[in-house]
């Protein structure tokens, strides 16, 4: 598929924005904040083997067309998000909403999983996960366990892991807080960043850049929300996603959601008060994915097809403020 025609799909999709009023309690405005894009970096198309990622066709440099973000309008509500282009020869970043950062909570997995294989890669010799190593990288990012991701974190040296993602990923306004990887202070703008950069292999390999976007594929129980609710497939296959959900001690609800398609990454983060409840957050991220994400040019399972695939894990209970 041609750049000019997914363009043209943007195009359409910032047209049909004119047509909506309010939307889960805000508007929609035409107004954006386009930042510089870092230089040009190698763009590949992601596979879910393991063993193959193959170049994407050759693209004009034009930049693809801005699109429309919504604009809360709520005073109550704190909320910023970014959509980055990648299958141009520059990649092309937009953000809205407020400016500032959110704590990250558990959105922050999926670079902890990357550092961490990066880590292994970097053995003499490079070896894989062993097998109770793999088991905690997939809790970690298809359940969002918190232990596993402590246990992880701090083998690769705790606040030093989030040190090299802001290095390796250019991350321009992002904060570690040394010991708490939840509460790292990030920009949706850098969120989008962090997706970019796994996609592009400059943490990890290619092949296991595709392995970690197949457990994002498989997100399950309370962390499958957000923009999958409007965005539910990309190729075909289920939308990788890596969320988090945090009621913390400020009476806040901070709420992170990010995506990293085939040719595109979006995040968005919100904060507002406690007593609107998770719902309203998630509600707000599957809106900039209708506003925001480029139509799916392959059509998703059928209905026969996904009624018989395996039902997905529940969500689990929860008590007093925990990150996930």
């Amino acid at each position: 598929m041609k750049v000019t025609k997914r363009r043209t799909a943007v195009v359409a999709g910032a047209a049909a924005l004119a047509l909506l009023a309010i939307v889960a309690g805000y508007t929609v405005s035409a107004v954006i904040d386009a930042e510089e894009s870092p230089p040009p970096s190698p763009v590949t198309t992601l596979s879910t083997s393991p063993s193959a990622v193959e170049p994407s066709a050759a693209q004009d440099s034009d930049p693809p067309p801005r699109p429309e973000l919504p604009d809360v309008r709520d005073p109550k509500v704190w909320a910023s998000w970014a959509v980055m282009y990648l299958d141009t020869d520059i990649d092309n970043l937009f953000t809205g909403g407020e400016p500032g950062t959110s704590t990250t909570e558990s959105m922050i997995k999926v670079g902890i999983a990357a550092d961490y294989l990066a880590g292994l890669q970097q053995h003499n010799p490079p070896r894989d996960p062993t097998a109770d190593e793999a088991d905690q990288l997939i809790r970690m990012i298809r359940d969002s366990d918190n232990d596993a991701a402590e246990q992880l974190y701090r083998r690769r040296g705790g606040d030093q892991l989030v040190q090299r993602l802001i290095a390796k990923c250019g991350l321009r306004d992002t904060r570690s807080k040394p010991g708490w990887w939840s509460e790292t202070q990030m920009t949706a703008a850098d969120a989008a960043r962090l997706g970019a950069c796994i996609a592009r292999g400059d943490i990890v390999s290619a092949g296991w850049v595709a392995w970690i976007l197949e457990q994002m594929r498989q997100v399950r129980g309370e962390g499958a929300f957000g923009f999958t609710e409007t965005r539910p497939y990309d190729r075909g296959r289920p939308l990788a996603i890596k969320n988090g959900w945090t009621l913390r001690d400020d009476g806040l609800w901070h709420v992170s959601c990010l995506a990293i398609a085939d040719w595109w990454t979006m995040a968005a983060l919100v904060r507002y008060p406690a007593e609107r409840g998770l719902d309203y957050g998630a509600s707000i991220c599957a809106d900039v994915a209708a506003a925001l994400a480029p139509p799916d040019e392959t059509p998703g399972p059928t209905d026969a097809e996904t009624a018989q695939a395996p039902a997905r894990a529940g969500a689990w209970a929860i008590g007093g403020e925990q990150s996930f």
